[in-house]
């Protein structure tokens, strides 16, 4: 399991006795903006120094949002985060069809300044000053497919390498398409005497993607064991005339 990934993605409270396993593009946002409610953070700290976001809400994921993540707990207190029987130990992951539709759209599609990388290799070169030509979902997928044997953007990187659903015994697996049941069981295991209150995010850009069925067939190969391990339907994007853009 990766240490980096770890430290990063993971957050909990060793009083309360839960883990949160955080999927980027799977309300990964959201939560951050839940555990900073409830555990009273400091305020976030707008364009701190190499912090590059264009969204203000985006902070929250440059902050500790709970008391500690779980690599900074000693050996002791890892071992008995990850491995007690009443620890909640949870994940929230996202049909994947939908997740890079998003992925695409809230970086990619923007250029936002940490992706410059895959404007530079599907247009030749880094954008020039007010020339921008955006990279449309069907490139975006194409570039995807070119770099199949290279470390992806965790933004897009298959669910499966984010959540490390065969190393960490998960206790619930939430899914971003019923969020309530998540937060509902979250509530339960703390013992909050009111419903946990949580807000989503909504874009202004929503640049269309269409699913062909090749393009689908494509989605699918790239991340089939999402597919697979989270139970979801290769043929679920027949459904999906625009994906949603307000889970992050």
């Amino acid at each position: 399991m990766s240490r980096r990934l770890l430290f990063h993605g993971s957050f909990a409270s060793l009083d309360d006795r839960f883990v949160y396993q955080q999927v980027l593009k799977a309300a990964c946002t959201t939560m951050k903006i839940l555990f900073r409610e409830l555990y009273d953070s400091e305020p976030l700290k707008l364009f701190a120094r190499f912090h590059r976001e264009t969204h203000r809400d985006m902070f929250v994921t440059r902050v500790k949002t709970s008391r500690f993540h779980v690599d900074r707990t000693c050996r002791k207190d890892q071992r008995d985060l990850l491995e007690a029987p009443d620890v909640l130990r949870f994940t929230i992951v996202r049909n994947p069809y939908t997740r890079i539709v998003s992925a695409w759209r809230d970086k990619v599609y923007l250029c936002e300044p940490s992706v410059e990388d895959v404007y530079a290799a599907v247009r030749g070169a880094a954008p020039a000053m007010g020339r921008k030509h955006p990279i449309e979902f069907a490139e975006f997928v194409s570039y995807l497919e070119s770099r199949i044997t290279e470390a992806w953007d965790p933004h897009w990187q298959r669910q499966v390498d984010l959540a490390f659903p065969k190393a960490l015994a998960f206790t619930h697996v939430g899914k971003t398409e019923d969020l309530d049941a998540t937060i509902g069981i979250l509530r339960r295991h703390l013992k909050h005497p009111k419903p946990l209150r949580f807000r989503t995010q909504r874009r202004v850009i929503k640049p269309a993607a269409h699913y062909s069925e090749d393009l689908a067939q494509r989605v699918h190969a790239l991340y089939e064991e999402d597919f697979t391990l989270f139970g979801y339907d290769p043929g679920s994007c027949r459904a999906i005339r625009r994906p949603p853009t307000h889970r992050q």
